[in-house]
């Protein structure tokens, strides 16, 4: 959906860490903390792992898809939460969450 390949940010950051992954999904979600704020944020799921980013394309945090144990779908909103053993959970909306889940799995 977003064109993250080309972006300057991104580009940088998967040089410094020498990461070869693809592109499989990326698009804007509402990011919400333990708090229930929410945040604008930039999601982006490669072969290998998902990444949040800011609106200018910094990544604040790198989940392996492996290590993401479940997947929690609210049926009534367009609601997810991914279940980090190893860290922490990952809680968001997505106005295209199928596309989204598939690119999980």
């Amino acid at each position: 959906r977003l064109q993250v390949s080309k972006e300057k940010n991104w580009l940088a950051y998967i040089k410094k860490e020498k990461l070869y992954e693809k592109v499989i999904f990326s698009d804007y979600v509402m990011k919400i903390n333990a708090q229930g704020r929410k945040q604008q944020r930039i999601i982006v799921i490669t072969n290998i792992a998902l990444y949040n980013m800011t609106e200018k394309y910094q990544v604040k945090r790198r989940v392996l898809l492996n290590d993401i144990a479940t997947v929690t779908d609210s049926e009534r909103s367009e609601g997810l939460i991914l279940h980090v053993p190893k860290e922490y959970d990952y809680w968001f909306e997505s106005k295209h969450k199928t596309p989204l889940l598939n690119a999980i799995k």
